[in-house]
């Protein structure tokens, strides 16, 4: 009789088990990605927002989290993220945690970076070749999409991804944010000799 009821028990057992394996989203146990679809991360925005009068670049963000647990997509704030900038011309890393509100900011050298976002049960989101110049101000803000089976990581090159200009609608032309060379008086930097301030 008890090994008949320990045979039952181990029936049941794997009946309830296989049954939450085909579910469209499993939710039992620690594989609670598995069988979850992917959702693709990416940049929400990316581009220059000013110069300031400082050597160093400045960057701040947000981060949001898409997820599909309740069979539909729902978007949150994703506090405590970790943003990595690796410096392609120093060969270091410098990093930031967003706060509770999905917020971050950190002030950078100027120079090129890649930049990776990344958060627990989400995807990755890695951008390629993006460039501070000094005194510029950025604004970061990135969707990342839940984990499931398939890639963990989503790769963008800033270098495809146009974030210092816009095609403005109205004015039905491209509009610049940032460009390489500021504009300067043709003798340079100093005012013309004959000009009062």
């Amino acid at each position: 009789m008890k090994l008949w009821t320990t045979i039952l028990t181990f029936i049941i057992l794997g009946l309830l088990l296989t049954d939450c394996a085909r579910k469209p989203i499993y939710t039992c146990g620690t594989g609670a990605l598995m069988n979850r679809p992917p959702i693709d991360s990416k940049i929400i925005s990316l581009k220059t927002v000013g110069i300031g009068d400082t050597i160093t670049a400045f960057v701040s963000g947000a981060t949001f989290g898409k997820d599909s647990s309740d069979k539909k997509a729902t978007i949150d704030t994703l506090m405590f993220t970790a943003i990595g900038f690796i410096s392609k011309d120093r060969k270091d890393t410098v990093g930031v945690i967003s706060d509770m509100q999905g917020k971050f900011e950190k002030h950078l050298s100027a120079g090129t970076y890649d930049i990776f976002v990344s958060h627990v049960g989400y995807n990755r989101l890695e951008i390629k070749n993006v460039r501070f110049g000094t005194g510029e101000l950025k604004e970061l803000k990135v969707l990342l999409g839940q984990q499931g089976q398939g890639s963990n990581k989503t790769i963008v090159d800033a270098a495809n991804y146009n974030c210092s200009s816009f095609y403005d609608k109205e004015l039905k032309k491209q509009v610049y944010t940032f460009v390489d060379k500021m504009p300067e008086y043709g003798e340079g930097v100093s005012f013309p000799k004959n000009s009062t301030v």
